[in-house]
């Protein structure tokens, strides 16, 4: 099976289930522009039925069509969470795909670098116990 027939098969199976939290990865990847666009309208009509749709996705203008809220991960890390609105709003930007780009950007930025004494330092649940503690 190609790319997008496998693609069009595993939505098949995540819709037939009709699950509450209906979980999407890369939903589109591979997919050719109708079926992608029949997928599209597949998760409108699934939020309209009050269920929620949680999707990952590099492509922004996908998300923004589909989605009220996002988080974005860096490095494992969550660095933010709310509407697009408010993603909108605090970077300045007119489109999510600017957004996470300017988020990325201050992220990747040179951070100035610890003193030795302070970055290697034990934290204080691995320091070792003083002698004579109970």
């Amino acid at each position: 099976l190609s790319g997008g027939t496998k693609q069009k098969v595993n939505a098949v199976i995540a819709f037939m289930f009709r699950p509450s939290l209906l979980i999407l990865d890369e939903p589109t990847a591979g997919l050719d522009p109708l079926s992608a666009n029949v997928l599209k309208e597949k998760i409108r009509a699934v939020r309209r039925e009050g269920r929620s749709v949680l999707i990952t996705s590099h492509i922004m203008t996908e998300l923004e069509s589909l989605a009220d809220d996002v988080a974005f991960l860096c490095d494992g890390h969550l660095r933010f969470a709310g509407t697009i609105a408010a993603l909108l709003e605090r970077t300045g930007e007119k489109s999510l795909e600017e957004a996470i780009a300017g988020l990325m950007r201050a992220e990747r930025a040179p951070r100035p670098v610890a003193p030795a004494t302070e970055a290697f330092a034990p934290t204080p649940w691995l320091a070792p116990e003083p002698k004579g503690a109970v």
